[in-house]
């Protein structure tokens, strides 16, 4: 009798077992498989960090030119990467995915004084967290950064866009005269009314960078007290002593500015807007939204102690 070949497994030479064992597969089974090694490449492909970041190009270059059809390119490429989001202009929203802040690319930076990407970032970032906090109201207020000493240049929202949509690159930069220095990525103009108000203060008030103006139910109830904003807590303590303006209206007359200026004084960083909200202030984005999340705090004590009253 014949000596068996080492390499036999089971009476078959040379491993075609496997090779059998496909052939005898069901036609479904096999088109499974088949489905689950081409995802298992795709996804490997889908896993590079090189490939991602060459479809973010693409995906920002299609952003920018737009065109027919451009929505229905990129909700394909985000079906493609496996994402639940949709299309909506400026970015991926939906599902979990969040549009992100930092939306900036090093090109993109050609045209910022130095600094600005940064200060963009941080800007964005605090309309966010103005969301996040519920103190939002759809796409009013207003809260403008000054990004350059040598120049009266500031970054103020397009007139349009939800807080939760803000990004880094969509700020639209603005001089004291309310010309438009840089557009941002939308086609977006300035709210005219939120424009007079921060200019004035930028104008006169060189010390305050960032500006941080609310509408809150409880904001507007202090405001409208004669004794406004009561040291009732260890928020009032901290924020100080703060200012009143009569509010008139929607500041669109440039002769407000004056009486907005002299109200605000030289030193306070927070005042209300009789009957309409508060303006709070800082020296920078950090200091700005410290004072505003300390204000509203203030006020929300004050109102709870009136109700116990």
């Amino acid at each position: 009798m014949a000596a068996v070949d080492a390499t036999d497994t089971n009476g078959v030479v040379n491993g075609s077992a496997e090779d059998d064992k496909n052939a005898y597969r069901p036609p479904d089974i096999d088109a499974d498989v088949k489905e689950m090694e081409r995802r298992k490449r795709v996804e490997a492909i889908m896993g590079s960090k090189i490939f991602r970041e060459e479809l973010e190009k693409i995906i920002e270059q299609q952003m920018r030119e737009g065109g027919p059809g451009t929505g229905t390119l990129l909700q394909q490429i985000s079906d493609i990467m496996g994402t639940t989001n949709s299309w909506r202009g400026n970015g991926f929203r939906g599902g979990s995915c969040a549009i992100p802040i930092n939306d900036i690319r090093g090109i993109d930076t050609i045209a910022y004084a130095k600094g600005e990407k940064v200060m963009r970032c941080k800007l964005a970032a605090v309309y966010r967290l103005v969301d996040l906090y519920g103190w939002s109201q759809n796409i009013y207020n207003h809260i403008t950064l000054r990004v350059s000493h040598d120049e009266a240049h500031f970054l103020i929202n397009p007139f349009g866009m939800l807080y939760n949509e803000m990004t880094a690159s969509s700020l639209v930069k603005v001089d004291l005269q309310g010309n438009v220095v840089e557009p941002g990525t939308t086609n977006l103009g300035v709210n005219i009314a939120g424009f007079t108000l921060h200019s004035a203060i930028h104008a006169h008030r060189p010390d305050l960078k960032c500006i941080i103006h609310l509408h809150l139910p409880t904001v507007i109830a202090i405001s409208s007290l004669k004794c406004g904003l009561l040291p009732l807590s260890q928020e009032a303590a901290i924020v100080g002593d703060v200012s009143y303006h009569e509010y008139q209206g929607i500041l669109v007359d440039p002769a407000e500015k004056d009486l907005i200026i002299r109200n605000l004084g030289p030193f306070n960083k927070v005042m209300f807007l009789r009957n309409h909200g508060v303006v709070c202030c800082g020296e920078s984005v950090e200091e700005a939204f410290m004072n505003t999340y300390l204000t509203v705090l203030a006020c929300e004590t004050q109102v709870r102690r009136c109700d116990y009253t």
